[in-house]
């Protein structure tokens, strides 16, 4: 990859990176996914390398030949998520056999690339509560209470703040990274 074709993959994902996962980046959100249209996964080794040492991770999920469907994670904390009693008894019945997240990870990419559609318990592996996956899953997306950045089938008041504080993020990171603040500058270490 030339030195401009670099920069220009570098500014796609940067800006990716703002818009889809500053409540990651600001140690909100446990996990985003982006879906990035070009032919290299270069540039994301190097944001992987660079965001590292903020507590943060980033990954292919699926790749395909016209786009790649970015994961972009805080480890300590998805470890966290998936552990919790509630969600180790969902991801078990979907038969994931660790959740240790390198292993379940691993588990999700697989049921990816064989299946169209996402697999419902990717929800986990966002940090959304284990209620409202449980309940997407039970009632295919239907008789929920609030859709917002998921459906909610539990605590809709905790959500609409949650999405409130998410939107309100996303505002706040574009502006600053519009006025010249690196999304390095702007990521919280964990």
């Amino acid at each position: 990859m030339g030195k401009k074709s670099q920069r220009n993959a570098n500014c796609i994902i940067e800006k990716a990176l703002i818009d889809y996962c500053s409540p990651t980046l600001a140690s909100l959100k446990t996990a985003a996914l982006f879906t990035l249209f070009t032919p290299s996964n270069g540039g994301l080794r190097d944001w992987d390398r660079r965001l590292k040492p903020f507590g943060i991770r980033l990954c292919v999920l699926k790749k395909a030949p016209s786009f790649m469907l970015v994961y972009v994670f805080r480890p300590a904390r998805l470890a966290e998520d998936l552990n919790s009693a509630a969600a180790s008894a969902l991801l078990n019945q979907c038969g994931y056999r660790s959740l240790y997240p390198k292993d379940a990870i691993k588990e999700l990419k697989r049921r990816l690339a064989e299946n169209e559609e996402f697999p419902h318990e990717i929800g986990l592996f966002l940090g959304y509560p284990v209620e409202d996956v449980a309940g997407f899953m039970k009632y295919g997306g239907l008789g929920y209470k609030y859709s917002g950045c998921w459906k909610v089938y539990g605590d809709k008041a905790r959500a609409e703040a949650v999405f409130a504080g998410y939107r309100k993020c996303r505002e706040v990171y574009g502006r600053l990274w519009r006025q010249g603040k690196s999304v390095l500058q702007l990521t919280v270490a964990v």
